[in-house]
């Protein structure tokens, strides 16, 4: 099968990310409405925790993979026959840790029984995420937003029908579970279909052995990560915070997430291509790279100015008065989507140059800065400790890879990415401890942000000519 180019593959894997927010948007503003602050905080809570679960059992196999298949170091059947086992041994190790945890900690005997079943899903979105890692990988992504569509419609039509009949939590996590076991079973038949996938019986030990060692650190660079954004619901739930704060927080972060899809589709999408590019000399597509980095912290900034404005009232009309807090701390979340979406960006050009302890040691720091400040915090101010961590976490992970990134970035590109975090610093700043209403601060704002991203050549029209 042909492989796509950069933007093709960033239009399949950024419009699946869409299609499945979208999705799982419309389904959350149902559950909103039909469950209990309660128990859509149970429901945020388990998802949360098996997604936190996640990168452990997915074992780095797409940073493996993309920066192999990408490089056309292998052969593309075997690798990905070895991969797809390491990737089973590890989704079951994990998945039995997990449910262990649950077990051990649960007290109320009604949480148990879903919080098994969102924890058993862990299996098979591991494995259906593989398959689309794969294929991303491979770059031949054309089935992946049709996948996507499909099941994440599947399952909110089948979640809506159960309410309407009267079910419950249960039925809401069977239905989680059923549609992600089915997901996994075509997704893999695909793969093996597009990408000639070797069998699994002809496994050679040693060399499964040797990607099983090389694993380990993109395991803990994909884990560290893609751990903010779930890591504060778990924290709080451990700190014993009401399961109806949960419940705002999960709305909350939900929203946020689906700010972050575009550099998360661009970061997987270009490391197969980075890979390729940094074992040449032609900086032109690191430049084309750096005026992604600078765009993604100047939007952040405009985003989140956006979010103060209409957020809380836009949430409280659109689920009910019960979720104002949501939309406050939703436009709380958002000054940290420009650090952390580039400090997403700059992870790939550190594990396109195979710098795995520099990535971990960023990603490290970024989430023990939002532990630290969630455990101080978290008891007497829980929702705000979150936001506050994550944009902390967040902050101090961008000016770590930024630095780290220095050399294939150029020192013009470094300097940018220092100012443009400088201005959104300085415009949150002015954002929070405004004596005006957002009414009137947010206009100021954004035209003195955007004047200043602009005149200081942060963003140029060249930039935006470049990358066009």
């Amino acid at each position: 099968m042909e492989r796509l180019g950069i933007r093709q593959n960033f239009v399949a894997v950024f419009s699946s990310h869409l299609l499945g927010r979208i999705a799982r948007f419309g389904y959350l503003v149902i559950l909103a409405r039909w469950l209990s602050p309660a128990s859509l905080g149970i429901y945020g809570y388990g998802v949360a925790l098996y997604l936190a679960y996640l990168p452990f059992a997915q074992y780095g196999q797409f940073l493996l993979l993309a920066s192999r298949m990408g490089a056309r170091r292998v052969a593309r059947e075997h690798l990905l026959a070895h991969s797809l086992a390491l990737r089973l041994l590890s989704t079951l190790l994990i998945g039995g840790l997990g449910a262990g945890y649950v077990v051990s900690t649960e007290v109320i005997d009604g949480d148990l029984i879903p919080l098994l079943m969102l924890v058993a899903t862990l299996v098979p979105r591991s494995l259906a995420h593989w398959a689309r890692e794969a294929a991303v990988a491979g770059e031949h992504t054309r089935w992946v937003p049709r996948v996507e569509a499909g099941f994440r419609g599947s399952e909110m039509l089948l979640g809506t029908t159960c309410l309407l009949l009267g079910g419950d939590l249960n039925a809401i996590c069977a239905v989680h579970l059923a549609t992600w076991s089915i997901e996994s079973i075509a997704v893999l038949c695909l793969v093996r279909d597009h990408l000639a996938l070797a069998s699994l019986r002809r496994l050679r030990r040693r060399y499964l052995i040797h990607l099983a060692r090389r694993s380990l650190w993109p395991t803990l660079a994909g884990w560290l990560s893609y751990l903010p954004p779930q890591i504060g619901i778990v924290i709080l739930r451990a700190l014993g915070v009401s399961a109806a704060t949960l419940g705002q927080l999960t709305v909350a972060t939900q929203f946020y997430t689906m700010l972050v899809i575009v550099p998360m589709a661009l970061g997987q999408v270009s490391l197969p291509a980075l890979s390729r590019t940094l074992r040449r000399t032609d900086p032109r597509p690191l430049w084309k790279f750096g005026v992604l980095l600078r765009l993604c912290v100047v939007g952040g900034g405009l985003l989140a100015l956006a979010a103060s404005g209409v957020a809380p009232l836009a949430l409280s009309v659109l689920l009910g008065p019960a979720y104002t807090t949501a939309g406050e701390v939703f436009a709380w979340l958002c000054w940290s989507s420009g650090p952390y979406a580039g400090t997403l960006l700059l992870a790939q050009i550190l594990h396109a140059r195979q710098e795995w302890r520099r990535s971990c040691a960023a990603s490290a720091t970024m989430v023990a800065v939002q532990v630290l400040v969630v455990v101080a915090v978290g008891p007497e101010a829980p929702l705000p400790a979150v936001a506050f961590g994550a944009g902390a976490g967040a902050s101090t992970a961008f000016l770590l890879n930024t630095v780290a990134a220095r050399q294939p970035l150029g020192t013009w590109t470094e300097r940018r990415l220092f100012a443009a975090f400088l201005l959104l610093v300085v415009t949150a700043a002015g954002a929070v401890f405004s004596p005006l209403s957002p009414a009137v601060t947010v206009p100021i704002l954004v035209a003195v942000f955007g004047g200043l991203a602009v005149g200081s050549r942060i963003v140029s029209r060249r930039d935006l000519a470049y990358l066009a």
